[in-house]
């Protein structure tokens, strides 16, 4: 067995895991790719102030926007407010009002709806490897483009 250190929201805690070399795998490039979004995360676009822009540019009442979504109009000012708005509400409004959000948050188009989990067959976990490792390469192509940007 190996020990793990795990860091959520500041609390650091340890697990025990029964290791094989597919979750040491799985483990290395979720760790990876977690660092790659904290790296890039530092340069955030308010994705408040995009909705807001939107509904404002659509020429859509504030309370017809948060009614199409299902939201109510108190809620749509507290969305606007949020500079980290949920990718999932971000994805109810464009539904609502018919409209593509991945124009200004290109990351919108790779939400995943259904729970990894551990995989049961090697089939399985051949195929979570290789989304990884999709993932892990555009996060690297996205933070070597930030790094030229910075110098």
């Amino acid at each position: 067995m190996i020990l793990y250190h795990c860091r959520v929201s500041q609390n650091i805690f340890k697990y025990k895991l029964k290791c094989t070399k597919l979750h040491i795998i799985v483990h290395f490039f979720t760790q990876l790719l977690f660092e790659l979004y904290t790296i890039m995360a530092k340069k955030r676009i308010h994705r408040g102030e995009i909705l807001k822009n939107v509904v404002k540019n659509l020429g859509v009442a504030t309370k017809v926007a948060a009614k199409k979504a299902g939201y109510s109009r108190s809620a749509y000012y507290k969305h606007i407010e949020d500079e980290d708005l949920s990718l999932h509400i971000l994805l109810k409004y464009g539904k609502g009002l018919e409209y593509d959000f991945s124009k200004f948050i290109p990351e919108i188009n790779s939400i995943d709806y259904k729970q990894i989990g551990t995989p049961t067959t090697l089939k399985e976990a051949l195929k979570q490897i290789d989304m990884l490792k999709e993932k892990y390469y555009s996060l690297l192509e996205k933070y070597n483009k930030l790094l030229e940007e910075k110098k």
